[in-house]
């Protein structure tokens, strides 16, 4: 049986030791910080490298809802590939998800390309400007709703904002169209939609999770790189959404 005074002692170990193991933690986060800052600095005055972004961008919005889209933007950094992944709703939050990735092999890259078109969302190569121009108009668009765009994002490294931007698709909504999340604060964003444009005006439904997907590819993308540096527009007659609105699913 241990003596009171053992015990004690053995609790001031444990103490100290679980103290060293926090100022370590800390220590590390520190380092992480650093070392990630260095590098988005160092990306910033990178040359750009290819871009791709979804398919679906072309394509006629079916009656429920337009695509949320995917912009991949990349930087070349120390030989490597710095991706920047966008997930754009062009018709009401804007950039509603953001990842920095860590630096990557041109056949990294590709894989990580190619999980997420396996997975529903395919991309295809596109020019720099094109992928600004979405980005931009989907910023512009959310602004006027009251929508910042998402925290993880990172505007400089996309490029400074063209003079023109291009006319893409969507890139003026007549009205906006809400896709909620499992992360989405819904009442604060439908509060802010009525305040912008009226209730009367939203429309809402349901679609894949996309979210789900570049969750998993971009999980997929950092465990193989480890260490590296008016309201909604309401239906009307007949329609699915008829006399009232609906919500969609992803991730804010």
């Amino acid at each position: 049986m241990s003596r009171p005074h053992n015990r004690k002692q053995q609790q001031k170990l444990q103490k100290a030791k679980s103290k060293r193991e926090d100022a370590r933690r800390k220590s590390s986060s520190r380092a992480l910080q650093h070392t990630r800052t260095a590098l988005l600095a160092r990306a910033l005055r990178a040359p750009f490298g290819p871009c791709w972004i979804s398919a679906a961008l072309e394509e006629t919005p079916d009656a429920g809802s337009p695509a949320l889209i995917s912009v991949l933007v990349t930087r070349r950094v120390g030989g490597l590939l710095l991706p920047c992944l966008i997930l754009v709703d062009r018709t009401c939050l804007g950039v509603k998800n953001a990842f920095t990735g860590p630096p990557q092999t041109e056949l990294e890259l590709e894989r990580l390309r190619r999980d997420l078109s396996s997975s529903g969302d395919r991309l295809r190569e596109t020019d720099l400007l094109t992928a600004q121009s979405v980005v931009h108009h989907a910023i512009d668009y959310a602004n006027s709703l009251g929508f910042a765009p998402h925290r993880d994002f990172q505007p400089g490294l996309i490029g400074e904002r063209p003079s023109a931007l291009l006319d893409t698709p969507l890139a003026r909504p007549d009205r906006p169209m809400y896709v909620s999340g499992p992360d989405d604060n819904v009442a604060m964003v439908l509060a802010r939609l009525d305040a912008s444009v009226g209730h009367d005006e939203r429309r809402a439904g349901h679609r894949g999770d996309r979210h789900t997907i570049h969750r998993r590819a971009l999980r997929g993308a950092a465990a193989e790189s480890p260490g590296r540096a008016g309201g909604y527009r309401c239906g009307s007659g007949g329609g699915p959404y008829a006399g009232g609105w609906q919500v969609f699913g992803t991730d804010r």
